[in-house]
């Protein structure tokens, strides 16, 4: 199976001159294992949203260390926005053919009648929210140009996961997790009056606790940054500029035959380019093949760097490849 996005590369603004040569960064997607994986790769999956709003509200939260009470019901939109985060991970993964996202309209429902309710979605996992709590406080943090506010949350949930063909419990996960939400410099004045938006603010803190705990049991697409040598010279920046827009083929045909100069410093460093291609093709033995001849050839700091990056991506690949086997 091949864990790679194609068509994600980004050129970070910032280059590092080493010498002669330049190291271009640049950043790609990889499909990152899941922390605690609980299911194997399945058809199709279902969550549920089994949260509602107690009969009276009422919650106290820190703003500028004063509390304050609230009586606005939260819980079953938090907890929407949460689920709709933990859809949006799967979803990206890919990893799912389909992920369905199903609010029930009562509480205390028997798992029978839950199951009725997702028919439609004909899943083979039903992942069932029912506890969910955050609590938040708000800081300012003063700095230089005057200061930016912090706003923690702190989520508490309960997971379930049924296996539907079996009707069984495959495992229960009782989670605590911290989110942050900082603000971009504002004055004591702007903090005093963001109070107002403390509600948005605590949509996407919801959101981004579900995408966190998504990535604990589901595979999720993570940014990395990787490096290309460039010396100087035409066909090595007309090889560098293609690669940047995706246009690998082309790269590597440059790369191919600069291969082949004199200058073992250049001819490492066309290996070297060639390993991250393999990379991009998720050829992970072969990049590390080509990395071994490049540090042959002339030895790098960056090449043993780049080796240990490899031995985790062979092994991410790996434990993919183990949960397949067990479907």
């Amino acid at each position: 199976m091949m864990f790679l996005k194609r068509g994600c590369f980004f050129l970070i603004i910032s280059v590092l001159l080493c010498g002669c040569s330049v190291n271009t960064h640049l950043t790609i997607d990889v499909l990152k294992f899941a922390e605690r994986p609980v299911l194997h790769k399945m058809a199709d999956v279902a969550l549920i949203t089994d949260v509602f709003n107690p009969e009276k509200c009422r919650q106290v939260y820190v703003y500028d260390n004063r509390n304050v009470h609230d009586t606005t019901c939260r819980a079953r939109l938090q907890a929407e926005i949460f689920m709709g985060g933990l859809q949006d991970v799967i979803a990206e993964s890919q990893y799912f053919i389909d992920v369905a996202n199903i609010g029930l309209r009562e509480k205390n429902l028997p798992l029978s009648e839950i199951l009725s309710l997702s028919q439609d979605a004909n899943p083979d996992i039903l992942l069932i929210l029912n506890a969910f709590d955050m609590k938040d406080e708000t800081y300012f943090v003063p700095s230089i140009y005057g200061g930016y506010a912090v706003m923690r949350g702190i989520v508490s949930t309960s997971l379930m996961f049924y296996d539907v063909a079996s009707r069984s419990l495959i495992e229960q996960k009782t989670l605590l997790d911290t989110v942050y939400w900082v603000s971009s410099e504002m004055s004591r004045y702007q903090f005093v009056n963001l109070e107002r938006d403390r509600a948005v603010i605590l949509e996407d803190l919801a959101y981004d606790a579900g995408r966190k705990v998504a990535s604990y049991f589901f595979p999720e697409w993570v940014s990395v940054t990787r490096v290309l040598i460039v010396p100087s010279g035409k066909e090595w920046q007309r090889a560098s500029e293609a690669a940047l827009a995706g246009s690998w083929e082309r790269a590597d045909y440059f790369w191919e035959s600069l291969a082949k100069e004199k200058n073992k410093k250049k001819q490492s460093a066309a290996w070297f380019n060639r390993a991250v291609y393999q990379e991009i093709n998720g050829n992970f033995h072969e990049a590390m093949d080509f990395i071994k001849r490049a540090d042959a050839i002339h030895n790098r700091g960056v090449h043993h760097r780049y080796l240990e990056v490899l031995e985790q991506r062979i092994l991410t690949q790996q434990q993919f490849d183990a949960l397949m086997s067990n479907e």
